[in-house]
């Protein structure tokens, strides 16, 4: 919860990031960087043999940057890839197979 209100504090004061002359957004930054924090973790579960872990933490990282892109349709894949990474995270798509099956 604190890092929450730090980062909306954040974002409310600071909208936008210039750095020689170039701006960004900051929750665009704000996820640019908690995606690249996340690719430890993708090679650590890759490099174990988990798949689905792997997956659904790629997804996660490379659809919450998109999905704070604000460009009509890189923001749609970003929402989509997290909707895919908690479907995957959740094993839906076993579960439909299981329904399917019976």
């Amino acid at each position: 919860m604190i890092l929450i209100a730090v980062g909306v504090l954040a974002v409310a004061q600071f909208p936008t990031l210039s750095v020689g002359g170039r701006t960004i957004q900051t929750p665009l930054l704000g996820g640019l960087v908690s995606g690249i924090l996340l690719v430890p973790s993708i090679v650590s579960h890759y490099r174990s043999g988990e798949q689905r872990a792997t997956i659904r933490w790629a997804l996660f990282a490379i659809g919450i940057p998109l999905s704070l892109t604000q460009r009509s349709p890189l923001d749609w894949f970003g929402v989509l890839a997290v909707v895919l990474s908690l479907a995957v995270a959740w094993e839906t798509d076993h579960r439909l197979l299981q329904l399917t099956s019976q």
